[in-house]
């Protein structure tokens, strides 16, 4: 496996579509429509990649939210905003993401920018064991 994953959006269509595609990248994928069920699956996965827009839910609180429940975890998963909202793109820092996966439903750009993710996860992973 080229690493795992963790999507989350409240349209269960859009995440079976997203899901099948990573998983002919040969990811290991994990979906969720909502924070209490995906919360379980944070500290085994590499990347979470996030809706901002769902209903009840705000995208930004979640990570704060993620952020907490992994508390001192030695090796987080990297957080992603998964959007088409350019503004929201931009701001991704101070919305508390470790990156944006912009262009949604454009799979091919989807596992382009998976890829340069995951590249990034195994180096800060790399890094952070090194003597």
């Amino acid at each position: 496996m080229s690493g795992s994953i963790l999507i989350i959006d409240d349209s269960v269509t859009l995440l079976q579509k997203i899901k099948s595609h990573l998983l002919l990248d040969q990811y290991e994928v994990v979906t969720a429509t909502t924070y209490p069920e995906a919360r379980p699956h944070l500290g085994r996965v590499d990347l979470v990649i996030i809706d901002f827009h769902m209903p009840g839910q705000d995208g930004a609180d979640m990570v704060v939210a993620f952020r907490k429940a992994l508390g001192n975890a030695q090796n987080p998963p990297l957080l992603y905003l998964h959007t088409t909202d350019s503004n929201q793109a931009a701001n991704y820092k101070s919305l508390k993401f470790d990156g944006v996966i912009g262009m949604k439903g454009n799979y091919e750009m989807l596992s382009k920018q998976v890829g340069a993710a995951m590249r990034l996860r195994r180096l800060s992973v790399k890094m952070r064991i090194a003597p």
